[in-house]
């Protein structure tokens, strides 16, 4: 039995439609499937680029470290060259006080102390070679003869000796002592002064920099000014332009010395 041309129509154009909703959903469920996709890719991207990140970062930090202990390697070397070329004192220019104690001591045992003669006194006169045999007993007269006076002698043994003055090691010491602040206030002047080389913004030479610097900064001043000073005396180039630049927006010399060493 034949359809009519109508119903043939519409029944061609149920089934057209109804294989373009089909054709529909599978696009739709292949672009989603493209997109979830993409958003894997992504999230695996940015978790290598971190984890290269990290890799960069910890591979600075060990350069850091790296400047950090060559620089202090370099000091160490340059102050044992400069103490190496210092004179040494002799031994004996300073006597210790136990040595000038035990000489002080010898001194006084060899030394022997002997006993002063008593004085005879003048008043009482020698008596007559011819003697009366009868005469009187002669009675002095009251104040003829003086006592002499006796001086009290202290007798030191030759075998014993004489303990040393407490008070002699205390000065001493406090001589001793004395030398010995001046000696190494000496020796702190002789050792070499560290001088940074100038920084023109090498990110691989700031660390060594920056270290030098700092030791430079410390050991000779801690006044912002003369700090500001020398942070333009070892930059040159961009680092320079950029403390300038600070100088001359801070008339604080601590504030514009802070500010470019925070930017540095």
């Amino acid at each position: 039995v034949s359809l009519p041309e109508d119903r043939k129509s519409t029944t061609s154009s149920v089934r057209t439609s109804s294989s373009i909703q089909e054709k529909k959903l599978q696009a739709r469920a292949k672009v989603a499937a493209l997109r979830s996709k993409i958003v894997e890719e992504e999230i695996i991207e940015q978790k290598n680029l971190l984890a290269k990140h990290e890799a960069h970062l910890a591979k600075l930090k060990m350069k850091q470290q790296l400047a950090e202990a060559e620089a202090e390697v370099e000091v160490y070397e340059e102050a044992e060259n400069e103490q190496d070329q210092i004179p040494a004192l002799p031994k004996n220019k300073f006597p210790s006080p136990t040595t000038n104690n035990n000489n002080l001591n010898n001194k006084i045992t060899h030394d022997n102390v002997t006993p002063a003669p008593l004085p005879v006194s003048q008043n009482v006169s020698a008596p007559d070679k011819s003697m009366n045999y009868n005469a009187p007993p002669f009675t002095p007269p009251p104040n003829s003869i003086r006592s002499a006076p006796v001086q009290q002698q202290i007798l030191v043994p030759s075998n014993e000796q004489i303990p040393h003055t407490p008070t002699s090691v205390p000065e001493n010491r406090q001589l001793y002592d004395s030398n010995k602040v001046i000696l190494e206030a000496l020796s702190l002047q002789r050792l070499p002064k560290l001088t940074p080389k100038v920084f023109e913004g090498d990110e691989m030479e700031f660390l060594r920099w920056e270290s030098s610097f700092d030791a430079l900064v410390a050991s000779n001043t801690n006044d912002s000014k003369t700090m500001l000073h020398y942070l333009c005396k070892f930059l040159k180039g961009e680092p320079l332009k950029m403390v300038e630049h600070y100088q001359d927006l801070h008339h604080d010399a601590d504030t514009a010395y802070r500010r470019a060493r925070e930017e540095l």
